[in-house]
């Protein structure tokens, strides 16, 4: 069985009409990552440096609840993430702002979306600094 990749590609009107969808993705991933960390900091107050187990079992119980709400949380952020992937869009680490990949189907020629103002720009070009002749 053989399968066909498919390059993604966007010109600017077409990235703008993405804008809904990943505004919500990305509203997605915002939420589910303030959750971890509230829940990370509650485990790590619960069960220390060592992640063990407390004895006393209100608070045992509640570690176990956290341990697998924080997995829900990291399965649905990796699958928010992965559907920007689907549209070939990728979450940038630094500043939260979505690559978008331009008319080559490539992010160099791209676009930026942010979810912070709402704006897609282009990827701004890198220009070889010109040398002396």
């Amino acid at each position: 069985m053989t399968t066909d990749t498919m390059t993604i590609r966007y010109d600017l009107e077409s990235a703008e009409r993405l804008k809904p969808l990943l505004q919500g993705i990305a509203m997605e991933i915002h939420e589910r990552s303030r959750e971890v960390r509230r829940i990370r900091h509650r485990l790590a107050k619960l069960s220390g440096p060592e992640q063990e187990l407390p004895t006393e079992p209100a608070e045992r119980a509640e570690t176990l609840e956290l341990r697998a709400r924080l997995a829900t949380q990291l399965r649905e952020r990796r699958n928010s993430l992965e559907e920007l992937e689907e549209l070939g869009c990728f979450l940038d680490g630094t500043d939260g702002s979505v690559r978008i990949p331009g008319p080559s189907g490539t992010l160099e020629d791209g676009f930026l979306w942010n979810w912070l103002d709402g704006a897609i720009h282009p990827v701004p070009s890198v220009n070889p600094e010109p040398t002396g002749a």
